[in-house]
């Protein structure tokens, strides 16, 4: 819209055009209403704001942590946190994998397992918080990442399938929790802890109640 009143502003400058206010208005507005036709999801899915701390949404939706870590002896490891909207943490799970992966893969592949458990427990309304910039701007459409876009493509499909959702980044300290579970994962292997509150501390975590 911004662009169509610039674009009339340059053209009245620089070619002493006589601009019609409302025709600018107009012209405007069926630009807009073309863009939202040809871009359906990004204008009818409500999408949640990040505010530090602070995030307003309904009392179904769900906050997902997820990171990722790639170790020298061949193998991967994933952690999540997910939290209800009082952010009250109602699980813990961590997840080993025998591969080599760059590192860039193995985020976007945590993203996906995250994705994928939230539909597994039927959540309808998710905030995805990771700590890797470049995948969460693909993922909002900012960038493209060839070597990842395939995982990335089926993040985006299955994001589809959520009320409402959103996609954001935050800094390492925000993601404490999920990178500790990463090194739990890496020594332990693939657990999950329900309705156990951190601190993360290994010999605390009880595996006999692992699932």
């Amino acid at each position: 819209m911004m662009w169509k009143i610039w674009k009339s502003r340059n053209e009245c400058v620089f070619s002493n055009a006589k601009i019609n206010p409302m025709n600018v208005g107009r012209e405007a507005g069926k630009y807009v209403q073309e863009f939202n036709a040809a871009n359906p999801e990004k204008c009818l899915r409500k999408r949640i704001q990040m505010g530090s701390e602070d995030i307003e949404c309904s009392k179904d939706c769900v906050f997902i942590n997820v990171d990722a870590g790639c170790f020298e002896e061949g193998w991967m490891a994933m952690g999540m946190v997910i939290r209800d909207s009082k952010r009250k943490v109602i699980l813990l799970t961590c997840s080993r994998r025998r591969m080599s992966v760059e590192p860039e893969l193995a985020e976007a592949m945590a993203i996906e397992w995250g994705i994928l458990l939230a539909l597994q427990l039927n959540h309808k309304t998710i905030v995805l918080i990771f700590d890797a910039k470049r995948v969460v701007d693909n993922l909002n459409g900012l960038e493209v990442i060839a070597n990842i876009e395939p995982v990335l493509v089926d993040c985006k499909n299955l994001l589809k399938q959520f009320h409402c959702f959103s996609v954001i980044f935050c800094n390492c300290s925000f993601n404490e929790d999920a990178h500790r579970l990463v090194g739990i994962g890496r020594r332990l292997g693939s657990k999950t802890w329900l309705d156990l509150v951190p601190p993360f501390d290994v010999s605390l975590i009880p595996t006999s109640v692992s699932v």
